[in-house]
């Protein structure tokens, strides 16, 4: 849940609200945006993001955000 929470707070501060009952629903993502989100991400969580993962089309969603957190962290 912290995780969550985290993201939540990064998303929210690049101007992404997050519905808390749809975590499955197709974020519209501009490029730099993307960028912008992982980099804050890898701040955050003081992790390395690899290049083969970041796909725009592979983080679709907020759950597919927080599952490549949590996998990082395993």
């Amino acid at each position: 849940m912290e995780i969550e929470n985290k993201l939540k707070s990064i998303f929210h501060n690049m101007g992404i609200y997050i519905d808390q009952e749809d975590y499955t629903e197709e974020l519209e993502l501009e490029s730099l945006q993307f960028v912008a989100l992982i980099i804050a991400i890898e701040k955050e969580f003081m992790v390395r993001i690899n290049d083969d993962i970041l796909e725009v089309k592979e983080l679709a969603n907020f759950k597919d955000y927080v599952n490549l957190v949590e996998k990082l962290y395993e």
